[in-house]
């Protein structure tokens, strides 16, 4: 599928977000979406997401610290997920990959970049950081 085809799916997500954490050209997009077997149903699954990256000449960092605080009540204590709009106000420079539920958005130097204008509200499932590898 060509990427202006791709960019006009419902699920568009992952790819829009890999082109913008690895300034990957439109062709290296529709290659790795084709490879990863990215599906206009189903998009991308975090494995498929990794090897992309890899595919791109990408590494990355799992970053959980980012995913959750920690909470007290009662004596209790809890593990809470952030939600976005909590995250950018902690998120350091960089690039990173964020996951929501059935979502993916791009970070980049701490500004967002979603086609679908997915809400701040949303609960953080997964954030991955970006890097070139070397």
């Amino acid at each position: 599928m060509r990427i202006h085809e791709i960019l006009q799916t419902k699920s568009n997500c992952v790819p829009v977000a890999l082109q913008r954490v690895t300034d990957a050209s439109d062709e290296e997009i529709e290659s790795v979406c084709a490879k990863h077997r990215w599906t206009e149903r189903q998009g991308m699954n975090i494995g498929q997401i990794i090897g992309a990256l890899k595919s791109l000449g990408y590494t990355y960092k799992s970053r959980n610290d980012l995913v959750f605080y920690k909470a007290e009540r009662d004596g209790q204590r809890f593990n809470i997920a952030r939600t976005l709009n909590q995250l950018l106000k902690i998120i350091p420079m960089g690039r990173f990959l964020v996951s929501v539920r059935g979502h993916t958005i791009a970070i980049v130097d701490g500004k967002i970049y979603d086609d679908a204008s997915f809400g701040l509200k949303h609960k953080v499932n997964d954030v991955i950081e970006v890097f070139p590898s070397n």
